[in-house]
C-alpha cells in the first residue's frame, strides 16, 4: 500500500467515528396528544436532545402533537357565536324593558323601536316655537321715527364734537379723513306710518346746526326751521325746498354776517365726503341743490356745519 492510500484510509476512519460520535439517532420519546380540556403544554415539557435509537416516524408524530394540542388552545371554537349584522339602537337610547340582542332581534321591531326613539327626540328637540308677532315696520321705525333718541344721538354727538375741539384743533380740521359720514341719514320710508308724521327738531351746537325735517304728504314747496344765530347775526333760519327729484337747502341770514365763513351744507348721507365753501358776508343766503328724492320719505336730516365755533340757540 502506498503513501497515498494510507492518508485515505486514515482520513475515512476519522470521518465514520465522527459521523457516528455528531450523527447519532435521538433518543426515544413517547408522543402526548393534548385536548381541548387540558391541552398539551410545550414549556412543561421541552424536547430532550438528540440520542441514539429515536425514529424519525417518532419525532414527526411528536412534532404534530405539539402543534395539534397549540391549535386547541389558541385556535379554539368560541362558545357563543354572535351575530352583529342586526343594527340595534343604543342601550341609552331604548327605553327599559326592551334590550335587543345581536342575532336575536326581530327586524320590524328594531324598525318600530327607533322610529318611537326619533319620534320622541323630535317632540324634545324640534318643538314648535312660541307664537311671535312679525313686523317688519316696527324695525324700520324703531331708530328713525323715535324722535327723542335721535336727538339724544346727536347731542351725545355734539358734546363729542365740544370735547374734540377743547384741545386746540378747529373744529372740522381733519373731518374729511376721518369717515364719508354715511351713517343713518335720520329718514325714514313715507308708507311706514302716514297717521303718525315725524316731528321738525332743530338741534344747534357751536359748530353744527342739525334739522330733522318731518315732511308732510303731499310735499309743500318748501319748509323752514326755527331761528337760530351765527355770532351776533341772527335771526338765522335754514330753508329746504322740494324739487323734481331733489331738494335745494338754503342758510337764510340778515346783513352783517361774519366775512369768508367756512361753511358745508349736508342733506343725508355723505356729508363728510363734502369740502367747505367760503360763504362771503355779502351774500344773505348760501344755496346748494341736491340729489335726494323726498317723495317716499317722512323725514329728512340736513343741516349746516361750520369749521369754526359760530353758532348758537336763541
Amino acid at each position: 500500500m502506498n503513501e497515498l492510500q494510507q492518508k485515505l484510509s486514515k482520513r475515512r476512519t476519522y470521518v465514520e467515528e465522527s459521523g457516528l460520535k455528531f450523527e447519532s439517532q435521538p433518543a426515544a420519546h413517547e408522543a402526548v396528544m393534548g385536548t381541548p380540556s387540558s391541552p398539551y403544554k410545550t414549556c412543561a415539557a421541552p424536547p430532550k436532545h438528540c440520542g441514539v435509537g429515536v425514529d424519525f416516524q417518532a419525532a414527526i408524530s411528536r412534532r404534530r402533537a405539539t402543534v395539534d394540542g397549540d391549535g386547541e388552545t389558541f385556535e379554539s371554537t368560541p362558545s357563543v357565536k354572535t351575530a352583529d349584522a342586526v343594527a340595534s339602537p343604543a342601550l341609552s337610547m331604548s327605553p327599559p324593558g326592551f334590550v335587543p340582542k345581536g342575532g336575536s332581534a326581530d327586524f320590524k321591531k328594531v324598525i318600530d323601536q327607533q322610529r318611537a326613539t326619533v319620534d320622541e327626540g323630535a317632540k324634545t328637540f324640534e318643538s314648535l316655537p312660541a307664537e311671535r308677532t312679525a313686523d317688519c315696520v316696527s324695525s324700520i321705525r324703531s331708530e328713525t321715527m323715535q324722535v327723542p333718541l335721535l336727538a339724544e344721538k346727536f347731542q351725545a354727538q355734539d358734546a363729542q364734537d365740544e370735547l374734540t375741539d377743547a384741545d386746540g384743533t378747529p373744529h372740522g380740521a381733519d373731518v374729511d379723513a376721518e369717515d364719508d359720514g354715511d351713517e343713518s341719514d335720520g329718514a325714514s320710508q313715507a308708507h311706514a306710518d302716514p297717521e303718525e308724521p315725524t316731528k321738525t327738531v332743530l338741534t344747534v351746537t357751536p359748530a353744527r346746526v342739525s334739522w330733522l325735517v318731518g315732511l308732510s304728504h303731499p310735499l309743500a314747496a318748501e319748509y323752514h326751521s326755527d331761528s337760530f344765530a351765527i355770532k351776533d347775526c341772527e335771526p338765522v333760519h335754514l330753508r329746504l325746498e322740494t324739487l323734481d327729484g331733489g331738494c335745494r337747502l338754503s342758510v337764510q341770514a340778515p346783513e352783517g354776517v361774519e366775512q369768508d365763513l367756512q361753511v358745508k351744507l349736508f342733506v343725508g348721507k355723505g356729508w363728510r365726503k363734502k369740502a367747505f365753501r367760503t360763504w362771503n358776508g355779502d351774500s344773505a343766503s348760501i344755496v346748494e341743490d341736491f340729489g335726494t328724492d323726498l317723495t317716499h320719505r317722512n323725514s329728512i336730516l340736513c343741516g349746516v356745519i361750520f369749521k369754526a365755533k359760530v353758532a348758537r340757540q336763541v
